[in-house]
């Protein structure tokens, strides 16, 4: 259909919910265009008494079409110069329904989005505190460790001259357990020279094996003279649970 240009006089009516009350009444000349507008809802066609048009870029149909084609009532009332809009027997019309329910989905939806942000949020939180507690215990156990092998362990073989004075314990980024044990003697010492390399080697693994009845890590031991000269190096490996020498000093 051929589109068509009128020039109609209007009373502008504003909808607010299902009840339209006309204010204060005026006319203007406004430009509608009419087109050969179709409308479907739930893939049904309305069909209209009056033709919908186009006024400055918003559609308009008559509010008897909207109502019948909606399944709702419509009542005038002159007095209160309102329309009114029901359902018929109380009831909304099945679009309607669907309306109303994919709202209330929607937000539902987004309420439960909120939800697990905040459970992961929650989650992520105590990891992290967990993190920071298991640290803390850690250190502690370092410690107490550092302790019991400076009084349990501070001579080799009853050795006054094999005497270590300080050990220092950490971890390090891949959970192995550092130790660090000062010896009051020279690496150049015939005390250090004469020693029994296999009885030294066992008196490192008991080292270990103390260290790890409290963790179940690789465990690396770096012996120091006096001058904080590095005259050994071993690991242990806490699968097999053998100690391996890394390095021995001797001249």
């Amino acid at each position: 259909m051929k589109k068509k240009i009128l020039i109609l006089s209007l009373i502008f009516i504003f909808i607010l919910g299902f009840t339209i009350s006309i204010g204060s009444t005026y006319s203007q000349n406004i430009t509608a265009w009419f087109y050969d507008i179709k409308i479907y809802m739930d893939g049904k066609q309305w069909t209209f008494t009056n033709a919908p048009f186009i006024y400055n870029g918003n559609a308009y149909i008559s509010l008897n079409d909207l109502a019948r084609n909606m399944g709702l009532s419509i009542q005038w009332d002159s007095q209160s110069n309102t329309y009114s809009l029901a359902s018929i027997d109380g009831n909304l019309s099945l679009s309607a329904l669907k309306y109303k329910l994919d709202r209330q989905n929607l937000e539902i939806n987004n309420l439960r989005f909120q939800l697990a942000q905040k459970e992961a949020e929650l989650a992520m939180l105590k990891s992290s505190t967990s993190s920071r507690k298991t640290y803390r215990n850690d250190d502690d156990l370092l410690d107490d460790l550092e302790d019991l092998l400076e009084d349990k362990y501070d001579r080799y073989d009853d050795d006054e001259d094999l005497y270590f004075k300080d050990y220092r314990l950490y971890q390090d980024s891949n959970d192995d357990i550092i130790v660090k044990m000062y010896g009051r003697f020279d690496r150049n010492s015939d005390d250090w020279k004469d020693r029994d390399k296999s009885d030294f080697r066992e008196f490192i693994e008991d080292i270990c094996r103390e260290i790890d009845r409290k963790f179940n890590e690789d465990i690396e031991v770096i012996v120091y003279d006096r001058d904080d000269d590095r005259i050994a190096r071993y690991i242990w490996d806490d699968s097999d649970n053998e100690l391996e020498k890394k390095y021995e000093y001797y001249r």
